[in-house]
This record gives structure tokens, sequence and C-alpha cells, in this order.
């Protein structure tokens, strides 16, 4: 089984993927690392700011398309992966898999971001928002239709911890075997 964690920046997905590796006992990779890995480990803003957000979608689109591929694998996707069009495709037609929608108010991840200022500081800027809560927003708003499209199952973590979203995808596994 291919679990595939999709949603908005900290939403939990890299947390609960390596939970949930960790408890299926399988490899777990996160997207973003895979692409960093790419680009000698430099972090997405030194990318983006280097190479440019094309290089760097590219990139990531061929990493989504080669894990799709994967059995027996728990991948977390970066926040706009699914907005890639041949990356989308990818996740909609992975086989044997499940595609988890870690769904956060716009409140909650601001309030995440915010007490995450390293990680807040390697990512670049998505919008000219006057305020982080602004950006999430509008992103969001432009991203969740897609992320719902996608999803086999959508979590609100608002207030699960994490292994509370991986008793419950956990459960939905074994529904589907």
């Amino acid at each position: 089984m291919l679990i595939i964690l999709l949603g908005y920046r900290a939403s939990g997905k890299s947390t609960l993927g390596r939970l949930l590796a960790y408890r299926l006992n399988l490899p777990f990779t996160d997207v973003d690392d895979a692409i960093r890995a790419r680009f000698d480990n430099r972090t997405v803003a030194e990318i983006w700011d280097t190479d440019g957000e094309p290089a760097y979608r590219a990139v990531e689109v061929q990493v989504m398309q080669q894990l799709a591929r994967e059995t027996d694998h728990v991948v977390a996707l970066g926040g706009g992966t699914p907005m890639q069009p041949a990356a989308a495709t990818a996740i909609a037609d992975a086989p044997n898999a499940l595609r988890v929608y870690l769904h956060a108010d716009a409140q909650t991840l601001t309030d995440r971001l915010d007490a995450d200022t390293a990680n807040r500081a390697q990512r670049p800027a998505l919008t000219n928002a006057a305020s982080l809560f602004d950006e999430i927003t509008t992103t969001l708003a432009d991203r969740e239709p897609t992320y719902r499209r996608l999803a086999d199952l959508t979590l609100d973590i608002t207030q699960l911890a994490p292994e509370e979203a991986a008793d419950q995808i956990l459960t939905k596994l074994g529904s589907n075997r």
C-alpha cells in the first residue's frame, strides 16, 4: 500500500508520515527533502532564489512520478505538489494508494508556522499578502479543491494529535484490505 499525505504547509504531513512509516515498517519519503537532495540540499527558498520556482517544480513532478510507482511506501507531499498538473495525475493514478488530505483551518496553520520560525525561514513566500494568515487563506482557498478532489480520505487534524491521525488512517487501511 502506498500512502500519500497531502495538505498545506504545517499540516503535519512529515510528522505523520514518519509515524505511519514507523508503525507500518515502511520506507518514508518527504517530497520536499527528495527535491532538496537534487539541489545539493539547499533550502526551498534558496532553490527558488537561484534556480527559480519552475526548476523546483520540474524536479517536484519527476520525484512525484517516481514515487507514485512505489508500493509499500509512505510519502509526504509538498504543499504545492498536487498543484502541478503532471504531479496531480501521478497522484490520482498511483495504483494501490491511499491519498489522505490533512486539513486544518488557516488559523491553526498560521499558529504552527509562527511557532516554527526556523522552518518558515527556509520556505519562500507564496503570495504578496500582507500577513502570513492572509497568505495561507488565499493559497488554501486555491489549493483545497485539488486536495479534496485527489483525497480518498480527509482528516481534520486541527484538534488531532499525530497518533490519533495515524490511528484513523490505520483503521481506514484495515477496512481497505
